[in-house]
């Protein structure tokens, strides 16, 4: 089938599975909808913390559907001095201002990269580009590379805006130590382009990277599917969990930062004090992520758990595929997880998330859910007004109190509050955090891409509805 418009995905986040790529498949499918051919570069060679640079794509890649083509938009094996090591010095440079050989050496590498990135474009016809997290400076040289690559396809092109460049974590609100103090000078900084439409995930971030750049940013939150059922795909069966435990889904990565910590903590303390008072159920907890990426603290999560004799009630799901995955023999996704939970839990640290999307797929799910009150929480979720238990913190990352322990224990009891929490959660974040609320903010943005009855037919699709 020959496509007319073709979507180009560019993600700096390096990885197959993660919040970021998810999100990335929920816009595409918008344009895939549409007719759109669509394909993806997952950024093995843009990102050097993820140890994928020039790693072949394998079964991690699993989770992205069948109609995204995955491909690398540069071989970088023609750049000559290319690698996790120059990506890796120039980020350290940017964060201590230290700029001795920046311009020398990496003024050949940009143009090589950029003359392949736009070739790239034009063998496959690219008619829309979507950059992810480009502005965070883990890889300068790639990210200088890409801007002159739009300017000159754009020329080519002769028209308007054709890339959504969208910022998930921006360097206030994600490790800002590991990329030095503001105002970070030597870090490529989002310019006004007539070619480019630039989107941050919160309005704090989007007035931030607005005041730093001089660039105009616009609000689009992360999108979600509100689905009103879903069949259980007896996943507890499958991990030894028994029908009548209370569950909590842990759905994160398994990284210090997220602090997955409290909650095997917490399942010792409220397991104690529920079953003080005579509830009968045990408490389980499922983390979702890959036990991979951070050895030391996997093994610290299970070592914990083995110290506070609730082992056998922590299960690893080692890398479930994303909400709403395609279903494939043998693997589950976080949407199975949630289908069979009582309870979403998220007691992040205070200043990590960009977002957060665990209390937003508890909410789409009817899952009642906990969290901490991160630095981001009201700017994404306290605005809706949802219900839920809430951990006060401050960047002392404090421990839950005994009395927000029995809080969480007499929530955890009180299954018609939970019921009606989950209800009145998914019915206020679907009109916020939908993808039909997502595909009309991009219109705005977009406006002739979702022009006229073809966008209605991809809105009711969104909605279940047949046009």
């Amino acid at each position: 089938m020959s496509h007319s418009q073709v979507l180009y995905g560019i993600s700096f986040d390096g990885v197959a599975v993660s919040g970021i790529t998810a999100e990335f498949i929920k816009l595409a499918a918008l344009f895939h909808r549409r007719g759109y051919a669509v394909h993806l570069d997952l950024g093995y060679d843009i990102k050097p913390d993820k140890g994928n640079f020039f790693r072949e794509y394998g079964r991690e890649t699993r989770s992205i559907p069948p109609w995204i083509q995955l491909g690398r938009a540069v071989d970088f094996t023609r750049i000559p001095g290319y690698g996790p090591g120059l990506a890796d010095r120039l980020r350290e440079e940017c964060a201590g201002h230290r700029l001795s050989s920046f311009e020398l050496d990496i003024a050949s590498a940009i143009r090589r990269i950029s003359a392949q990135i736009v070739a790239t474009w034009r063998r496959l016809g690219v008619t829309m580009v979507v950059v992810e997290n480009g502005t965070l400076p883990e890889n300068v040289v790639y990210t200088r590379a890409l801007y002159a690559a739009i300017a000159e396809y754009g020329r080519e092109r002769g028209s308007g805006p054709f890339v959504l460049w969208r910022d998930h974590d921006v360097m206030w609100f994600c490790e800002p130590g590991k990329y030095g103090p503001p105002p970070y000078r030597h870090v490529p900084r989002p310019r006004s382009s007539p070619y480019i439409r630039y989107a941050a995930l919160t309005e704090p971030a989007a007035q931030s990277l607005s005041r730093w750049s001089g660039a105009s940013y616009a609000v689009l939150p992360n999108a979600f599917e509100f689905r009103e059922h879903r069949e259980p795909r007896r996943m507890r069966e499958a991990f030894g969990i028994p029908a009548d435990a209370f569950l909590i889904a842990r759905c994160s990565r398994v990284i210090p930062q997220k602090r997955i910590d409290r909650e095997v903590r917490l399942l010792h303390t409220a397991g104690a004090l529920a079953s003080s008072r005579g509830w009968s159920r045990a408490l389980h907890l499922f983390i979702t992520g890959s036990l991979d990426e951070n050895p030391a603290e996997a093994a610290a999560l299970k070592a914990l758990a083995e110290s506070l004799g609730v082992e056998r009630q922590v299960h690893f799901g080692n890398a479930l595929l994303p909400c709403d995955a395609p279903a494939e023999h043998g693997c589950f996704s976080v949407s199975d997880l949630l289908v069979e939970s009582d309870l979403s839990s998220f007691l992040t640290s205070y200043r990590y998330e960009g977002f957060g999307n665990a209390p937003a797929e508890a909410c789409a799910h009817r899952v009642p859910y906990v969290s901490t009150r991160y630095e981001l929480y009201d700017a994404v979720y306290g605005r809706l007004g949802l219900r839920a238990l809430m951990l006060p913190l401050d960047a002392r990352d404090e421990e839950p109190s005994e009395a927000w322990t029995a809080a969480l224990t007499d929530r955890i009891m009180d299954a018609p509050r939970l019921k009606a929490d989950a209800a009145f959660n998914f019915e206020r974040a679907r009109r916020h955090l939908s993808t039909s609320a997502f595909s009309e903010r991009l219109a705005g943005l977009f406006p002739d891409l979702f022009a006229g009855a073809a966008a209605r037919n991809v809105h009711a699709e969104e909605r279940g509805v047949r046009p």
